[in-house]
């Protein structure tokens, strides 16, 4: 639109930047490692670096005299202080998935410290699947890396391939379709539920016009990436609503 001798940009269609925040928001992952002194938390996304949001360390308390003679006698307020370093960590955790939801949040540290974590995350994360990865909290950013990718592999392998088998096994009983036609006659009828298809399909134009549909009309979306299984089924697909 031309106002006052300027050009102004119009702002993107809002179906595809929902779309764009649904996909990616499928593969990004919140990692927190901490035990009683350090606490660090970094997000990481599929083919972007993992970036370091977080990093404290604890002030050790002070011993009092008396632990000269050999007794570890701990200050009544170290509780507490262990206390508000776990809720400061948590309290970034929260507002990070809040800003970007995050599909996982994965733990590294020891179990008894990661308990206590658990226990301060706000409810906003409870709906987040949770797993831990083997690494200490004071591990180096390339050894995280590692570590989440590696999780991140395994898991969605088992859940792509979950998603998939539902997904031939539904067309063979009548509930879902596959191919691109059908699947457009679904999504642009408004029949389909969740719209099933591969990374790579299609041209892009093609794709972004079907996935808008489907977000106008509810139907969620799952990209998979490199299934031979959804490939050879046609590597699109959609599960039907129930009839009323």
């Amino acid at each position: 639109m031309q106002r006052g001798g300027r050009l102004r940009a119009e702002p993107p269609a809002p179906g595809i930047r929902e779309l764009v925040e649904t996909i990616s928001s499928q593969h990004r992952v919140i990692v927190v490692l901490a035990d009683r002194r350090h606490g660090r938390v970094f997000t990481w996304s599929e083919g972007t670096r993992m970036i370091e949001h977080l990093r404290v360390e604890a002030q050790d308390e002070p011993r009092r005299p008396e632990a000269a003679a050999g007794l570890a006698m701990i200050s009544p307020h170290r509780d507490e202080s262990e206390r508000r370093h776990f809720v400061h960590i948590a309290r970034r955790v929260t507002r990070i998935h809040r800003a970007t939801p995050a599909a996982y949040i994965l733990f590294g540290g020891p179990e008894e410290d990661l308990a206590v974590l658990r226990l301060e995350l706000s409810s906003s994360t409870r709906k987040v699947r949770l797993g831990t990865i083997d690494v200490p909290a004071n591990a180096k950013k390339g050894e995280v890396a590692r570590a989440v990718a590696e999780f991140m592999q395994a898991e969605q392998h088992d859940f792509q391939r979950q998603v998939v088998d539902d997904l031939i096994a539904a067309r063979e009983d009548g509930t879902a379709v596959m191919g691109l036609r059908p699947t457009t006659d679904a999504v642009s009828a408004g029949r389909a539920m969740l719209l099933v298809a591969d990374a790579g399909y299609g041209k892009r134009s093609q794709v972004e016009a079907l996935f808008r549909r489907a977000l106008e009309t509810g139907c969620r979306i799952q990209v998979i990436r490199g299934d031979p299984a959804l490939h050879l089924a046609g590597s699109i697909g959609a599960h039907l609503r129930l009839p009323r």
